[in-house]
């Protein structure tokens, strides 16, 4: 059964499907004590697959961001590991640490001007 879901999540273009069956997958997996190594690795494996912004499936920003989390809940042993292997990945591939950078910095004044905006409306109103 999970074969299927997961040669099933492969085949689906849609990132808000495979979204939700990620969300999905790391709920009723995160309950279960032990799984076995095969399964592990099927897993993993297709997490990863999702969290590369390349291909074969070109996944959304929102979408690798989701299969990172979510290996790290569902395997948080090798935590460190991803990481450091994502860094060095960043480093071998500038253009995506500079888009990264851009798009951080761009999110950052965009959340400090909506609670800038946020908090002066709230100052008119208690006036």
């Amino acid at each position: 059964m999970i074969s299927e879901s997961l040669k099933m999540m492969r085949s689906l273009d849609q990132s808000d499907k495979i979204s939700n069956m990620i969300t999905n997958m790391v709920t009723e997996f995160k309950e279960t004590p032990r799984m076995s190594k095969v399964t592990q690795n099927k897993i993993l494996n297709l997490l990863n697959a999702f969290q590369s912004p390349g291909g074969p499936y070109f996944p959304p920003r929102e979408l690798r961001q989701l299969a990172l989390k979510a290996s790290t809940d569902l395997f948080p042993e090798g935590q460190n590991a991803r990481m450091l292997t994502h860094i060095i990945f960043r480093i071998a591939h500038p253009w995506y640490t500079t888009q990264s950078i851009v798009h951080h910095c761009l999110k950052g004044v965009a959340t400090t001007c909506k609670m800038l905006c946020c908090c002066s409306k709230k100052r008119i109103k208690h006036d």
